[in-house]
């Protein structure tokens, strides 16, 4: 029988594996809708804007986990290619707001449609309470990798 250490590690192992597979992920853009390629970052940024319209650079990057200056980066990148708008903040010329082109919104539909049906077979079988298990057991292992990433010895 294992023991809850044991479960654990496996568990952890499974996480790391699951990363690695992402970060393959990351290297295969996909088409959403608009003729164009968008690899991963990008199509979550977009996802992100279309969370909240008029979002900031700063909170985009937040909830994307990911450094200002990165989410700056991609927001320039995907305004140029006409993905979103960056307007300034009136009365703050530093704060940059967000919002996504009728392209954009094309790019966010579809990736919503192919999210929607990844949701629906992982979901397959599976009981709202696993589902709340599962996001709760997520939490954990962001919270663990926050805190090695607020380790000053990294």
């Amino acid at each position: 029988m294992l023991d809850k250490f044991e479960v654990y590690r496996e568990a952890n192992d499974r996480f790391n594996r699951i990363v690695s597979k992402l970060a393959l992920v990351e290297q295969h853009p996909h088409e959403y809708g608009t003729g164009e390629l968008l690899n991963r970052s990008r199509i979550h940024f977009i996802a992100a804007i279309g969370q909240e319209p008029l979002i900031t650079v700063t909170k985009a990057s937040k909830l994307m986990g990911i450094t200002k200056g990165a989410g700056s980066q991609l927001a320039s990148r995907l305004a140029d290619e006409g993905y979103i708008s960056k307007m300034r903040t009136v009365g703050n010329d530093k704060e940059v707001r967000l919002i996504l082109t009728k392209k954009g919104e094309t790019a966010l539909a579809t990736h919503d449609e192919f999210h929607r049906s990844i949701f629906e077979k992982f979901a397959d079988g599976t009981t709202i309470d696993q589902a709340k298990n599962f996001n709760t057991i997520l939490k954990k292992f962001e919270a663990y990798a926050d805190y090695y990433l607020a380790d000053s010895r990294l």
